[in-house]
């Protein structure tokens, strides 16, 4: 018989990452001016450059805005040494949290013809995004200030910046 414990991968955890998605949409979902900044691929950039610090201070540093402090845990853990791109083309992890998301009421989804789907949180999803706290995601939330500063930038250019981090 096995009495194994199982290892729960905490980076798969749904409902850790529903909150990820509620911090993002609640941080970087609109602009200044108030227009909703969040398709489903922006969602996956913002979400990836957040799960993998190191990428997300090489972007910060190419636009000239890095204020990140990466701890000895971020820099050499198995995630920023070899860096897995898989997650920023899996739409159907996407998709399956924002059903979530929208299933408990938290999701505001308007429809731009060209940019698809854009995503704000309603107001008691931003009730939620208020309340998250814990040490992993006050760290997150550090990350996420600091993208607000890039929220606005074209799809296009946020790819290539984390495409040239990769071309090295």
């Amino acid at each position: 018989m096995d009495n194994k414990i199982p290892y729960i991968n905490p980076d798969q955890d749904a409902n850790i990452n529903v909150m990820l998605l509620i911090l993002v949409i609640f941080f970087l979902g609109k602009s200044a001016r108030g227009i909703p900044l969040l398709n489903n691929d922006r969602l996956l950039i913002f979400i990836y450059l957040i799960k993998n610090p190191v990428v997300l201070d090489n972007v910060l540093e190419q636009v000239g805005r890095r204020e990140i402090v990466l701890t000895n845990v971020e820099l050499f853990s198995i995630n920023s040494i070899s860096i897995n791109l898989d997650p920023l083309f899996d739409r159907n992890w996407l998709k399956s949290l924002l059903m979530r998301l929208s299933s408990l009421g938290y999701l505001d989804v308007t429809y731009r013809k060209a940019d698809g789907f854009m995503y704000l949180l309603t107001s008691s999803g931003n009730e939620i995004a208020e309340r998250i706290n814990g040490s992993y995601f006050n760290r997150v939330k550090i990350y996420l200030k600091n993208l607000e500063m890039i929220r606005s930038e074209s799809t296009v250019n946020i790819n290539r910046l984390i495409n040239n981090i990769f071309r090295h």
